[in-house]
């Protein structure tokens, strides 16, 4: 979870700089503004991003297996889609009505994004029938 608190700066004095005024007028603070949250985000490192053309909307993979998709103007999560496998790469076409997923497991996931909010998967493929880790393949 993620939020904001909006304080206003506070003027400070050249003497607050010296150590010994600090020590002698340290005083405690009670903040009364009120804390803004801001939504639910990703809660393991991104690890692809996309700007869905013709829009004010981009899209997150993740790897606490999500996809989400986010509005800019408001800073706002718009949905957040379970992925089964760790995703591991990120398309968009040219319209921005479908995202393409690669996952680490060897699936290409195609999902209609034209509803920002109910991303529906259309297509799953797998490339090979067992898991197999990225980290063993070797390419040529």
């Amino acid at each position: 979870m993620l939020g904001k608190v909006a304080i206003p700066a506070e003027k400070q004095d050249e003497e607050e700089d010296d150590p010994q005024y600090e020590k002698d007028n340290k005083a405690k603070k009670v903040l009364e503004v009120p804390l803004v949250l801001l939504g639910q985000f990703h809660t393991a490192p991104i690890s692809g991003i996309r700007e869905l053309p013709e829009s004010t909307q981009f899209i997150t993979i993740s790897e606490d297996n999500t996809m989400c998709i986010w509005e800019t103007t408001s800073q706002q999560q718009l949905s957040i889609t379970q992925i089964l496998d760790r995703p591991v790469s990120l398309a968009v076409n040219e319209t921005g009505n479908a995202a393409f997923v690669g996952t680490e497991g060897g699936a290409f996931l195609v999902y209609d994004v034209s509803n920002r909010v109910k991303p529906r998967l259309v297509k799953q493929v797998r490339f090979f029938e067992e898991y197999i880790s990225l980290d063993l393949l070797v390419t040529s």
